[in-house]
């Protein structure tokens, strides 16, 4: 199989599909020369039902502000609030594991009003993959690029690819927006299937509860391609479970 690439925008202390994508990943491109979706992920992200952890910012109204120029807003209150609301739900008697964030709350606790907002999405993403032994080609692209989405994304493959023959691999919301076979600059499009039940909270629960998330997160989703056939990460590799011939 060709070199898999994903190109997706930041998010703050994402779910597990996120993490599925990343582990499919051999380069994995955080793509921030966007425009920032208002009441998103981005800057916020769920721990359980109807609660949030957000990271305050300012411009948060306006419609044109790209990722990239996003600073962080409020005031250090509620920064200092995300920190004791990761401490009070995941670093107690009941998250064995949640000792392991502790460097990721002294991250966030260091980030301060008008810091780039990018800035803190990268590095508690780093963070959360040291913690979690996961190593991959990791780019940040911050660059604007004209045209439509499709040929937009095709040029930020085509950068990070190297021209190499390489697959990608896309969320299920880009079919709301392309085929299997849009991309130029790709051999193969796969796009991801959520499991039924799949948890829809941030991926710091796993972590705080379960020794080695990684097999977990592997099961998390499975991946189709346009022939119809079903693919499973297992040890970092993808088998084929159903094929439709």
């Amino acid at each position: 199989m060709n070199p898999r690439i994903v190109v997706q925008q930041p998010q703050f202390l994402p779910w597990i599909g996120f993490w599925n994508k990343m582990l499919v990943a051999d380069i994995y491109v955080m793509y921030a020369g966007v425009q920032f979706t208002r009441l998103d992920h981005e800057n916020r992200v769920t721990i359980g039902k109807d609660v949030w952890l957000t990271i305050p910012v300012l411009h948060q109204n306006k419609l044109d502000v790209l990722f990239k120029d996003m600073r962080v807003g409020g005031d250090q209150k509620k920064l200092e609030k995300v920190v004791k609301t990761i401490q009070y739900q995941f670093m107690n008697k009941k998250c064995p594991y949640g000792g392991k964030l502790e460097d990721l709350c002294s991250l966030i606790s260091k980030v301060r009003v008008g810091d780039p907002l990018l800035d803190i999405l990268v590095s508690s993403t780093l963070e959360l993959m040291k913690v979690m032994g996961i190593k991959r080609e990791f780019q940040v692209d911050t660059m604007y690029r004209s045209g439509s989405k499709i040929e937009k994304l095709n040029e930020t493959i085509l950068l990070y690819s190297g021209r190499r023959k390489v697959d990608y691999f896309a969320g299920n919301a880009g079919l709301d927006y392309m085929g299997y076979h849009d991309l130029p600059a790709v051999d193969k499009t796969m796009y991801q299937v959520h499991s039924k039940g799949m948890n829809p909270h941030s991926i710091l629960q796993l972590i705080a509860t379960v020794d080695d998330p990684i097999p977990l997160i592997e099961k998390s989703c499975s991946w189709i391609d346009a022939e119809g056939n079903t693919y499973v990460l297992d040890n970092g590799s993808l088998y084929v479970t159903e094929n439709p011939s």
